[in-house]
Formats: structure tokens, C-alpha cells, sequence
């Protein structure tokens, strides 16, 4: 990967972005270290450490709020709350990369973090939905809350950096730093899952989070079971054209409304692509070996071995929303052991809950620590990152209370009391099995309830000989990845560990050795519970060295390494796409025209609804039919120009379209000079390019391309027709339309949006593309198009030393980039500037037009007119199914395209 990295970007620096910052500073003998609470925050620390380390990256630094994971101020030891104790260890964050967002107050951190985030948005996201309350005003709290993040940000942001946001405490913040600063390059990673798009629903704020999400460059999932749901999402939702890897999201801001606030609003169109990517998160396995190498951790697992020798041993951890996942477990458990009764004495489970809100974490951490400043600790804690021993005695709670915190405000308090249930019941149920299958000296189950250090988990895994994991819903559980590490220094002729991992856990997609149950089905919990107590020793090995090359190949340092070549792959192509739109020009007609009459044998290519729709008359509802038919004939001018350009033996002309080669042929039928490229390039007709086989008039580019997708496509598309008054559905021989322009009903726009959603799921399954534009969706299959079609007209004519080809936004892009920019005889020419990426651009298709009938009508002129008279050609000529054949007499004064 490290080889794959863009060239010269050993000078970025990393912000990373997260709710909370990630240490505590802890006193341990003569000095203190940084203290990484969470599993998660451990990882990326490990990550973003070993990227400046290996020169990936030149530095980084932290954005968060001063508060730990039980969100309560980071204490220490001493009692000072003074103003210069506050200063100094301020300035002790700063040194040590942290940035604390100082404008947030304790209100708006509970509100906006506790109570609309951890206990309204984490539970949808783990689908949890009849437990969820939306409430307005922590809602706002929660958009105040990324408000001050991004102030908090760009106040640090140095041009060059990049921006990675983590959590879903943040998902806002994208958007802000967006309207803030544009060229900013900002990244988002979702540590949960994110949820179906008809749980995603039920979020009142749905279209805003997906906005302001869609604001970063980047947006990466631990799975892509989650990235097709948020995909899934845009579409239903926003309606925004969404493939597997990228959402196009066209950002309508009303700058009245925008950050900066100030001046007459004016709404923007800011389209843009947001790449999706899937990192699955690692760990870095060295520092699990290294903390199961001190003597501390050595001492602890021979008596854990000694307690507990001759038993099997099962370990389950949990930890805040896990904890309704847990009950299955032990209900699972006792089945097992009901089952098979005589076992009972031969199997212990180790269950751990730690409880999300612990008062005593810090000291339980400290107490077990080991030694000196690099010494392991705390959950997840990472050595190499030692503070400064000089402020020994400092505390952050006046830190802490000088931003707004205080201890009894983040307290957990408002705890849910459906939670409190669950725990109540685990309690309950762990005294039932202990009562009823235990005896003096066996106990089943050794239930631990509190917070448990880094260092005391990697010994309880390397004893354990199988990890029970089964949360109802996780989007990455590391725990396991500490397992599989533990037990890779284990005896030979040891038993290894395996894996029994929930299917809606991520890590269920990362290890290919585990026994995968239905967390929800404690009949399945409980048989592979016996599944991988008999399981063999053979077959065991060759499960845990799977699961072991997994953990140390996609380590945390690869996970980083993963997000930086994607953002920085994305900043080298957007540096080169606005390279192309500064050298994007109004045409010069006198260019094209010198280069037009001096060439030998040319390839025009004209997309008729980029090109000339605007001239075609519609059918209306409210005309006649003979007045219906008469709009399907081609406007007299155009007509005139196509036949004349048609007569120069030195052209070759073709009129490309997404309609049927039978409606197209008519239109066209006048003009026989002239070839047709229908249904996306799939039919090809030409008098001077190529010929059909067989004698036949058109040729079939699309012939052996598998159809059969037609009959899912076609059913799911009547079906909405019949839902949807006024809209219509073309089934072409190898293409689908279905359009809904004529549909004026409040919810179609819903309804082609979930149209939209069941058509991707579809192109998932079958090899199809799909577009929205205009209320016209097309389906067609992958590998035609087109730019094929065009390409294979410059092979078969291969003098070619003139091309000019002329559509707009919605034109495919490949015919476009058939021509050379550095080519001065090629033409590419969009009709608007906006965001197209050709050489040329015109403002109208009135000047197309009048830019035609030029060339056309002064071939043989000697030297070009100048463009003001084509201010006298109406362009309002009526529609006629005969070509007019007299030339119009032109007498040119000074000349320049018409606006």
C-alpha cells in the first residue's frame, strides 16, 4: 500500500476529529502517559502514531472535548481548581497534540453527545427503533454542538491539511467545514454500523445528517453491507444518483443561510462526488504481545491457569448497547449445559459487563497499571505516548469546569430505565445458573461488573480457549482481533483459540475461521457453543490461523494507510479536474474554423439532446395528434445544416441518442449522409462509416450481451407505472426508460426514489447500469455505450485528422474523452460549462447552431467572417419533414456567437 501512495505527500498533516479526546493523565510513580479509553480510539491512535513514524504523514493533532468515556471531566489527583493550573495543563493538551473545543459547555455536551446521540442516533443505528425518541431540542443542541467543532477547526486548519471526523457524534460537521472552507479535504469514519435505509427512515433529521455527511470527500464503513445501506439512503432519501463507490450530490445552499451569515442570499449548485469507501478497522498487534510479555500480565495468566486448570473456559465481553445481546448468551449458555450435564464441571464461562457509566474506571485503571511512562494500562492503552512528569499533581477538573464541565452534570443520571431492566435481568439470570448448576469449588459462570483494564483482558483472553461474541448489532468489535493476537504465542499442542462471532457483528465479515450464530436464535448461540467445544484440534488450528493472518495483516496501521491513498488519490484527481476546467475556454470560432477547412477527412459527433433538443416542438397533451406527429420531425434549420455538412465527402457525421433506433431513423430519414448511434451506441446506421453485416442497415453492437436482467427490470418498472399517474415506460430492445416528467402527484419524487433503491439492489445482482436525469431513468446493460460505438468508428477510419463532438453535461463522458485536449485539430464543446471537464465550451444551443450553419455555409471561404451577423439568422424556423435546399443569402458584417 505504502508504494501505491501518491509521491510527496510526506508533508500532510492529520486533524483528527472525535467527540471526546482520547486520554486521561494518569500518575505512575515519577511520571504520567497517555491513557487511551477506547478500543476503538486506542486503534486509531496506534494508526496515525505509526503513519508519522513511517514518515506517511508529517504530523498530527486531536480535536475534541476534555471528557472521558463515562463523560465525566478527566481527573487527576490533586485538588487545584485554580486558573493557572487550568492554563497550564491547557497548554500540557496542546503540547501533546490535543486541541479541547473550550466553547462547549456541559449543557450542550449532554444534550447534543448523551442524549440525542448515545441514547436517540446510536440506537437507530443499531436498530433499536421502539427505544428511540427524537427530540427538536436536543437536535439543535447536537447541530450547535458540530457548529462548534467546525469554528473549533478551522481555527487550527492550515491549507494542505486533512480533516478525518470519526463518530457519529458528528456526522454535521462535514457540511459546515464545507461551506466554511471549500477546498478543504475532509474524511469520515463511521465506527457503527449504519443502518437499512427503512430504519434509517426513522430518523426526523434524516436528509440533514445524509447532507451534511455527503459534505465530506471521503465517507468509509467498517462493512459494505453498511456503505450499500447509506448509498441505499442518498437515493431513497435525497434522490441523488448513488453507484457502489461514489455518491453525486448537487448541494443547493442559500447563502442568507450559509455560516458566514451576511449579504443577499443567492443559491449556489455545488455538485460534487463523495468517493465510499470500507476500511475495517485493526489493532496493532505488537502492543497486545508486547503487554502479554510484561511479568505483571505472566504472573496474572498462570493463576488464572492454575484456578481454572482442566476446564474449558468461554469468555464473553460487553460493553453499554451490547448488554441486550448478552441475555441470549447466557440463556444460550444454560442450554448448553442442560444438554449436556456432564460438562457442567468441565466448562466455566468468564462474563464481563462493563458498564458503560463507571465512576471508578480511572482509579481501576490506575491501579493496575504497570510502571514508568511507556508502562501498559488502561483499555486499549498505547505505549510510546508518555506526557511531560514535570506536571505531576496537576488534576483536569478545573480544566474541565473552566469549559463547562462538572462531575455531577455527567453523571449518567438519565439513564435508560429499559437498560437498567436488562442488566437487572443479566444479574437475575447469572444467580439462576450459578444456583442451579453450581457447586462448592465449580462455578459456571465468573461474572464480572466493572470496568477492566487493558492489561487484565489480555490475560483473561490468552487463558480463554473460546471467545463468545454474539452483541445483536457492532460495527467492529476488536475484542476479537485482541483474542486471535493472545493466542498466538501460545504452547505448541495447545488447544487455539476460536471464534464465535454474531452475523451482524463487522468482524463477522473479517474472520474466515469463526462460527458465525444468529444472536437473536438462542437455539444457534447454543449450538455453536457446542459446535466449537468438540470442535477438533486439527480443524481448530487451521480456523485460528486463518483468523491470525487476517489480524496480522489488516493491522491499524494498514487501516490508516487505506484512508490516507484514498483521500489523497481523491486531492490528486480534483487538482487535475480543476487544472482541466482552468483550461476549459469559450470556443473560438475562428479556430475551429481554420481547422475545419484545412483538415481531410473529419468525425463529427453530435449528441441530439445536448446539441439541438431545445429546437425539437414536444408533444403536448393539449394538441392534436396530426400536430403530435408533426413534432416528431426534425426542425427544418437543423435539417438544413446536417444536409449540408453531409454533402462535404470529407465528413463523417453521426447523431448520437439514448432513443430507439426505429423512432431516431424516422426522424432523421431525410438526411441519408448522416449516421445514427440509438439505445446508447447500441445500434449503429452509416452511409459513409460502418456498414452493417449481412447487407443489413443497421448494425447490432449490443448482439450476445446478456439481456435477461429485462425480466426483473421490466416487472419492477410496470409496477411502479401503474403507482405513478402520468409517468411512462419505454421498453427498447436493449434499453429501459421510465419517465416521470409528467408526473405532478406530491409523493412521486418518493416514489422514484424507492424506485431508484430497488433498482440498485438489482444492479447488485446483475450486470446493468443505471441514470437518473431530468425524471428519466435508463437502465442498460454494462459494456456498451456511446463512446464504444464512436471508438470503433475512428478504427475502422484511422485517417481521421478532425473531430469535433458537441453535447452537454448529461452527454457520456468516454465519447468526450475519445478526443486529445492537446490534439488542436479535436474539439471537444459542452453546451454550459458547468462542471464538464471539455477543452471547449459554448453557452446555448442557439450558438450551436449558429456556430453550424458558419462552417457549413463557408466551406470555401478563404478566410473566416467575423461571428456578429449571426445575430440576424432566426433560429425560430418552424418544424418541416422536407429539407430545405437554397442556400439563404448571407452577408456577413462583424461576427460573434448570440447569447
Amino acid at each position: 500500500m505504502e508504494a501505491l501512495l501518491p509521491i510527496n505527500k510526506s508533508n500532510t498533516r492529520l486533524i483528527i476529529v472525535h467527540h471526546s479526546l482520547p486520554l486521561s493523565l494518569q500518575n505512575v510513580g515519577d511520571g504520567g502517559y497517555w491513557s487511551f479509553h477506547d478500543r476503538n480510539l486506542a486503534s486509531l491512535a496506534s494508526s496515525v502514531h505509526l503513519l508519522k513514524k513511517n514518515n506517511i504523514i508529517n504530523d498530527y493533532i486531536w480535536v475534541g472535548c476534555p471528557v472521558n468515556d463515562q463523560f465525566q471531566p478527566l481527573s487527576g489527583t490533586g485538588n487545584d481548581d485554580s486558573e493557572e493550573e487550568s492554563n497550564r495543563l491547557y497548554s500540557l493538551l496542546v503540547e501533546n497534540d490535543c486541541n479541547p473545543v473550550e466553547t462547549i459547555n456541559q449543557k450542550l455536551y449532554e444534550d447534543a453527545v448523551i442524549n440525542f446521540t448515545h441514547k436517540f442516533l446510536k440506537n437507530i443505528f443499531h436498530y433499536e427503533v421502539s427505544e428511540s425518541r427524537f427530540d427538536e431540542g436536543h437536535w439543535s443542541s447536537y447541530k450547535e454542538f458540530n457548529r462548534q467543532f467546525a469554528n473549533k477547526v478551522l481555527q487550527l486548519y492550515r491549507p494542505g491539511d486533512i480533516i478525518w471526523i470519526h463518530g457519529i457524534e458528528l456526522l454535521t460537521l462535514p457540511r459546515l467545514l464545507r461551506k466554511m472552507s471549500p477546498s478543504m479535504f475532509v474524511g469520515l469514519f463511521l465506527h457503527s454500523p449504519f443502518p437499512s435505509v427503512e430504519v434509517f427512515r426513522c430518523v426526523s433529521s434524516r436528509k440533514q445528517i445524509l447532507k451534511g455527511m455527503l459534505g465530506a470527500n471521503l465517507v468509509a464503513f467498517q462493512a459494505y453491507s453498511y456503505s450499500r445501506y447509506f448509498c441505499q439512503s442518498c437515493t431513497r432519501l435525497l434522490g441523488t444518483p448513488a453507484g457502489f463507490d461514489s455518491v453525486k450530490f448537487n448541494d443547493k445552499t442559500d447563502d442568507k443561510n450559509s455560516i458566514n451569515g451576511g449579504g443577499v442570499g443567492s443559491h449556489r449548485n455545488n455538485e460534487r462526488i463523495t468517493k465510499i469507501s470500507v476500511f475495517s478497522e485493526g489493532i496493532d498487534p505488537n502492543i497486545t504481545l508486547q503487554i502479554l510479555s510484561q511479568e505483571s500480565t505472566k504472573q496474572r495468566i498462570n493463576e488464572l491457569k492454575e484456578t481454572f486448570k482442566g476446564k474449558t473456559i468461554f469468555i464473553s465481553k460487553d460493553q453499554g448497547e451490547a448488554n441486550e445481546g448478552t441475555k441470549n448468551k447466557l440463556l444460550a449458555f444454560e442450554k448448553f449445559l442442560k444438554n449436556n450435564p456432564s460438562l457442567v464441571k468441565d466448562v466455566v464461562l468468564f462474563l464481563i459487563c462493563e458498564p458503560i457509566n463507571n465512576n471508578n474506571s480511572l482509579n481501576a485503571s490506575s491501579s493496575i497499571s504497570g510502571s514508568g511512562s511507556n508502562g501498559g494500562g488502561s483499555n486499549g492503552s498505547s505505549p510510546g505516548h508518555s506526557m511531560n512528569s514535570s506536571y505531576n499533581g496537576l488534576n483536569f477538573s478545573g480544566f474541565a469546569s473552566s469549559c463547562g464541565f462538572t462531575s455531577s452534570s455527567c453523571n449518567g443520571n438519565g439513564a435508560n430505565n429499559r437498560k437498567d431492566k436488562v442488566i437487572s435481568m443479566i444479574n437475575e439470570t447469572v444467580a439462576r445458573i450459578n444456583g442451579e448448576y453450581g457447586k462448592v469449588g465449580t462455578i459456571p459462570i465468573q461474572y464480572i461488573n466493572r470496568f477492566v483494564d487493558y492489561e487484565e483482558i489480555c490475560s483473561f483472553f490468552q487463558v480463554a480457549d473460546i471467545l463468545l461474541s454474539a452483541p445483536l448489532r457492532e460495527g467492529m468489535n476488536l475484542d476479537t482481533h485482541d483474542f486471535v493476537v493472545s493466542h498466538r504465542i501460545k504452547n505448541d499442542g495447545d488447544k487455539p483459540g476460536i471464534l464465535i462471532l454474531s452475523e451482524f457483528d463487522g468482524a463477522s465479515r473479517c474472520f474466515g475461521g469463526a462460527i458465525l450464530v444468529n444472536p437473536y436464535s438462542v437455539n444457534q448461540i447454543s449450538q455453536g457453543i457446542e459446535t466449537a467445544f468438540h470442535l477438533k484440534n486439527e480443524e481448530a488450528i487451521i480456523k485460528h490461523n486463518q483468523n491470525v493472518e487476517y489480524v496480522m495483516t489488516n493491522t491499524s496501521y494498514l487501516w490508516g494507510e487505506a484512508f490516507l491513498y484514498d483521500i489523497l488519490s481523491l486531492q490528486d484527481q480534483l487538482q487535475s479536474q480543476q487544472q482541466e476546467m482552468v483550461d476549459t475556454c469559450y470556443l473560438d470560432i475562428k479556430v475551429l474554423d481554420k481547422a475545419y477547412r484545412l483538415s481531410d477527412r473529419r468525425l463529427l459527433i453530435f449528441d441530439y439532446d445536448g446539441a439541438f433538443k431545445s429546437f425539437q416542438q414536444q408533444p403536448s397533451p393539449s394538441t392534436t395528434t396530426q400536430e403530435n406527429q408533426q413534432s416528431q420531425y426534425l426542425p427544418a434549420k437543423i435539417a438544413n445544416i446536417l444536409k449540408k455538412l453531409s454533402k462535404d465527402t470529407k465528413n463523417i457525421i453521426y447523431v448520437i441518442t439514448s432513443r430507439d433506433a426505429s423512432t431516431f431513423g424516422n426522424l432523421l430519414e431525410n438526411i441519408p449522409g448522416v449516421g445514427l448511434g440509438c439505445e446508447h451506441g447500441s445500434f449503429l446506421k452509416s452511409s459513409t462509416g460502418i456498414h452493417g453485416g449481412s447487407g443489413e442497415e443497421w448494425q447490432n453492437l449490443s448482439e450476445g450481451i446478456d439481456l435477461s436482467w429485462k425480466e426483473m427490470v421490466v416487472p419492477i418498472l410496470e409496477h411502479f407505472c401503474e403507482r405513478l399517474p402520468g409517468s411512462s415506460l419505454v421498453v427498447n430492445k436493449v434499453t429501459v426508460s421510465f419517465s416521470y416528467e409528467n408526473c405532478f402527484s406530491e409523493y412521486s419524487s418518493d416514489n422514484a426514489q424507492e424506485l431508484l433503491t430497488t433498482l440498485m439492489e438489482v444492479a447488485g445482482k446483475t450486470p446493468i447500469d443505471i441514470s437518473n436525469s431530468n425524471k428519466i431513468i435508463e437502465i442498460k446493460p454494462s459494456g456498451i455505450g456511446s463512446s464504444i460505438a464512436m471508438k470503433k468508428v475512428m478504427e475502422e477510419n484511422p485517417e481521421i485528422d478532425f473531430m469535433l463532438c458537441i453535447g452537454d453535461e448529461k452527454t457520456e463522458e468516454g465519447v468526450f474523452d475519445l478526443l486529445d485536449r492537446l490534439n488542436p485539430n479535436h474539439f471537444a464543446v459542452s453546451v454550459g460549462k458547468k462542471k464538464s471537464y471539455t477543452k471547449y465550451f459554448v453557452n446555448n444551443q442557439n450558438q450551436v447552431l449558429s456556430m453550424l450553419e458558419l462552417v457549413s455555409n463557408y466551406l470555401n471561404v478563404s478566410s473566416p467572417p467575423s461571428f456578429s451577423f449571426i445575430n440576424s439568422i432566426s433560429l425560430k424556423a418552424k418544424s418541416s419533414p422536407m429539407v430545405e435546399t437554397s442556400t439563404p443569402n448571407l452577408n456577413p458584417p462583424p461576427y460573434s456567437l448570440p447569447t
